[in-house]
């Protein structure tokens, strides 16, 4: 599918190349000179595109074996997302919502490394009555 995408623009920059060489024909001087030799690298141009599209399809869609397949890219950012929100997700055992020490009223657990506060504390302290 690549290669049948990347030959668009080769056609597109090869019939650029084309009219720049028939421009740079019917030039005198130095500007005949230049346009043949614009003309000429806008043809390589496309021949370097196809070349690509060609070599893509036999390397894995990875043009002149360059590149990270579409599976690599997968799995890399699979390993990202894990790495962020945990395992199991959000709600997995790594994860935001996963690390809410078993309360369901909605207070996040202690930090990494500090004591749990004591079981018996049942509701929030009171706030200071106003004086």
């Amino acid at each position: 599918m690549r290669t049948l995408l990347l030959l668009f623009p080769a056609t597109a920059i090869a019939v650029a190349g084309y009219l720049v060489l028939y421009f740079a024909h019917k030039s005198e001087g130095r500007m005949r000179t230049f346009g043949k030799l614009l003309g000429g690298w806008t043809l390589l141009l496309s021949g370097v595109v196809v070349a690509a599209a060609i070599s893509g399809a036999f390397m894995g869609g990875r043009p002149f074996g360059l590149g990270k397949t579409d599976a690599e890219r997968r799995e890399m950012r699979q390993q990202m997302r894990e790495r962020m929100m945990g395992p199991g997700g959000m709600m997995g055992p790594g994860g935001m919502m996963g690390r809410m020490d078993g309360r369901m009223d909605g207070r996040m657990g202690p930090p990494p490394g500090m004591a749990a506060p004591p079981t018996g504390e049942v509701a929030p302290p009171a706030p200071p009555s106003a004086q």
